[in-house]
């Protein structure tokens, strides 16, 4: 059974085989896998040999999955409820979202879903979000920001709220048009 050096995963001789912690088996298998650093150089490459009687379509062994994140864009409609304070508890100790903001946030959910037809972002991310209300109260920032993760995460725009590792916000005002733009950009390190 061939074995990733670094981490010991047995492949079974299935060369290109994912590791189970999402790593990819190069195709020599003694390199490693791409989450660890090589202890040795790698082997060659193994070429294919040739089936006999029918030919198959020969697939690229060392094919590495997409794990880049284009940028991408989203704009929710109407003004943004704060959702930290929307939380209610019943006598036994349950928690349970106010109904208003449940039914806002099914709105926006059903708005983002129209928009976004990509996979689910899993790698950690940017967000630019610009916020027009519809009228001149007060906001409480954290509480619009919060409640957008909330939305993005139910969605299935991203995996996790903890994977925006940072946030621009600008606010703004437009009477006749609230609503929150919010850019996804991968985050650079």
């Amino acid at each position: 059974m061939a074995r990733c050096i670094s981490c010991w995963y047995g492949v079974g001789g299935a060369r290109g085989s994912n590791c189970p912690m999402g790593a990819w088996i190069n195709r020599g298998f003694a390199g490693g896998c791409n989450l660890h650093k090589p202890k040795e150089a790698p082997l060659a490459p193994v070429e294919p040999s040739k089936p006999k009687g029918r030919s198959l379509p020969v697939q690229k062994a060392d094919w590495k999955p997409d794990v880049t994140l284009t940028p991408f864009s989203l704009v929710l409609k109407g003004s943004i409820r704060g959702g930290k304070n929307s939380v209610q508890i019943t006598r036994s100790g349950n928690r349970y979202p106010n109904p208003v903001w449940a039914a806002w946030r099914d709105e926006m959910v059903c708005q983002i879903k129209s928009q976004f037809s990509r996979p689910m972002v899993e790698l950690e991310c940017k967000a630019y979000i610009h916020y027009f209300a519809g009228d001149k109260k007060r906001r409480d920032v954290p509480a619009v920001i919060d409640s957008i993760w909330h939305c993005l995460e139910k969605a299935g725009v991203v995996k996790d709220d903890c994977l925006i590792k940072s946030v621009d916000f600008i606010g703004g005002y437009d009477k006749e048009n609230p609503r929150a733009e919010i850019q996804i950009r991968p985050f650079l390190k």
